[in-house]
């Protein structure tokens, strides 16, 4: 056999610089010839969804009426928070479509199902009433994933003079509210509000505080009766609920 040699480096050298227009050439011809020719059509590709978005408050959404009371969130002791357990447990053995609007968008969707097992999915995630819709409340599980998707199609009527859905899935406190008293409100006005309603309403220069109801308060009248009562009074231009945050 006749013995290799090692190709002359300049050849090298000339065949790099020629590497590329040599393949511009075969490519450009490629192209023509295929230009020739039915083209392949290429599959559309679709991206997945996110699930995120829809969790957090839409601007508009389905009202939902209630009484806001504490109710015993597991038998035994109150949570402190008005949220969507206590409408789930007052409407215990009725259909209740609200309880079942994951993302409070007014309608049962395939997307309410995909929070749901994201949640099951994603142990890492905290847990929250929210996505916990069916019995036995306290666990995110298959149970909840099925409740919703039977009901998938069906629209949340919306209940006048109700609250809004996505805040009661997000909840506030049970026994605070943030009360501003009108400016110029003379102190006997204020003391007058306060032993009416039995609070420690802001005094002074200072128009507005957050409070706490004392428990007896809230033993002879829900939070919203309480709420309505006070936006009557002249003095009072604001009574707010105090929201307990976000949903991861």
């Amino acid at each position: 056999n006749p013995e290799k040699k090692l190709p002359n480096k300049n050849l090298v050298f000339h065949l790099a610089l020629a590497g590329p227009i040599i393949a511009g050439i075969i490519l450009t011809a490629c192209g023509e010839k295929r230009g020739s020719q039915t083209p392949i059509e290429e599959p559309i590709y679709t991206p997945p969804t996110s699930i995120e978005e829809p969790v957090s408050t839409p601007v508009e959404g389905p009202l939902v009426r209630f009484n806001e009371v504490d109710e015993n969130g597991d038998g035994i002791i109150k949570d402190g928070i008005i949220n969507i357990i206590d409408l789930r447990l007052q409407r215990k053995g009725q259909e209740c479509l609200a309880c079942l609007d994951i993302n409070a968008s007014g309608e049962i969707t395939q997307m309410d199902v995909n929070l749901i097992q994201r949640r099951i999915d994603d142990q890492e995630l905290p847990f929250h009433p929210r996505f916990d819709p069916a019995e036995p409340f306290g666990k995110i599980d298959d149970k909840d994933v099925e409740a919703v998707k039977a009901e998938i199609g069906r629209i949340v009527p919306s209940e006048e003079g109700g609250l809004k859905l996505s805040e009661v899935y997000y909840g506030w406190v049970s026994n605070r509210l943030e009360v501003q008293i009108k400016p110029g409100t003379n102190s006997e006005e204020i003391k007058r509000l306060s032993k009416k309603y039995n609070l420690p309403l802001p005094s002074g220069t200072v128009t507005n505080a957050y409070i706490t109801i004392p428990e007896e308060v809230l033993e002879k009248k829900t939070l919203g009766e309480l709420i309505e009562e006070l936006l009557q009074e002249e003095s009072v231009s604001l009574v707010g609920r105090i929201s307990t945050g976000t949903i991861e």
